[in-house]
């Protein structure tokens, strides 16, 4: 017998158990490369997660900074979003009570959309005369210095309310001895 005789059954064999072995490596090569290729995009997808939240932080602290810089050279001036709380303070708030003669339709704050009820807390808007719940406008102007109805601003003017607000005048206008100067 020589190197060369083999069996045709033995060939076969020898050559499916080899195929068979390549194509087990050939799956696993395949499904290490799917998890490898799964595992570095969770890996990229959780570094972009990360370095949003820090541009956002890095972003606010920005944003505080400069908005504490701005409170300290500007006091009076009102913030971008909404009023100073001190300035939501000076507006004219009130128990609200139904007028005798009023027959219409009741009075409907246009934040909540609900209708203003006997002793009530409200607020009245000095520059247009829109009436609201206290609490809503309250929560309108720390974000918007606007009448929610018409838009006006919603700000007491200068000299407005000397009579019935003491110490509005002081919030908005700065003494009158700080503009002379002699």
């Amino acid at each position: 017998m020589s190197g060369n005789d083999r069996s045709p059954e033995k060939s076969t064999d020898y050559e499916r158990n080899r195929c068979c072995f390549i194509r087990k490596v050939m799956l696993s090569v395949v499904i290490t490369l799917f998890f490898a290729v799964i595992l570095i995009t969770v890996f990229h997808l959780y570094a972009q997660c990360i370095r949003r939240r820090q541009a956002r932080r890095h972003t606010v602290l920005q944003q505080q900074s400069m908005g504490e810089a701005a409170a300290q050279t500007h006091p009076l001036q009102p913030p971008k979003t909404g009023l100073y709380p001190s300035l939501i303070t000076t507006l004219p708030a009130f128990v609200y009570k139904k007028p005798a003669e009023l027959n219409g339709p009741a009075i409907e704050c246009a934040i909540c959309l609900c209708l203003l009820e006997e002793e009530e807390m409200a607020k009245l808007l000095p520059n247009c005369d829109h009436m609201f719940h206290e609490q809503c406008i309250n929560m309108w102007l720390h974000t918007s210095f606007t009448c929610p109805a018409c838009r006006t601003g919603a700000e007491l003017k200068a000299g407005e309310g000397e009579g019935n607000q003491p110490g509005v005048a002081d919030v908005l206008a700065p003494p009158m001895e700080a503009l002379l100067v002699v």
